[in-house]
């Protein structure tokens, strides 16, 4: 008999040797043996790393609304949206998640890295540093407040920023945006 857990265990460790392709068939076979919320988000990752962004959100907004509401798989639909310069779509998703799961680390650093790029830097500090505050220890978030006050000239506080993120990841890629 097959096991959507071991589908899914599988396809996690292929993910960790970033073999997505393989990944994402893995997570499709165990989801339809297992139609839960969870293995849609870690799909939905898969399918994001494998820059396929259309099929991200066609499998995304055809299977979200029968499962109870993950944040998670918000975060991935507003990342393909954001991928494919949907701006406005990307912005709408990430604002509602913000409203509905305030303790998500990764939707308050989306919005801040969504903010960063269209320049609204005070907007974009305030989501940073709440994705900060619950999540201390990710060196995505504190990569992002150290690209913000870079960008908005503060070089000082951006070392500062930066040299916490380098302490605190064993094996941060420079340059590198948001790793999710």
């Amino acid at each position: 008999k097959e096991s959507p857990i071991l589908f899914a265990n599988t396809a996690f460790m292929y993910m960790k040797f970033e073999r997505f392709k393989e990944a994402e068939e893995l997570y499709e076979k165990s989801f339809s043996l297992s139609f839960n919320d969870k293995i849609l988000e870690d799909w939905s990752a898969a399918i994001l790393k494998t820059l396929n962004y259309t099929k991200t959100i066609q499998i995304i907004e055809k299977y979200k609304d029968d499962l109870p509401y993950n944040s998670g798989i918000e975060c991935n639909l507003a990342l393909a949206y954001m991928s494919l310069d949907k701006q406005d779509k990307a912005l709408k998703i990430l604002e509602n998640t913000v409203k509905i799961d305030k303790n998500n680390a990764k939707s308050q650093a989306l919005l801040g890295s969504f903010y960063i790029k269209q320049k609204s830097y005070p907007r974009a500090q305030k989501y940073l540093l709440l994705a900060t505050k619950l999540e201390p220890e990710n060196h995505n978030w504190l990569k992002l407040l150290g690209d913000l006050f870079y960008e908005t000239g503060d070089k000082q506080e951006a070392l500062k920023y930066y040299e916490q993120t380098i302490k605190i990841s064993k094996d941060l890629k420079i340059p590198q945006y948001l790793c999710l």
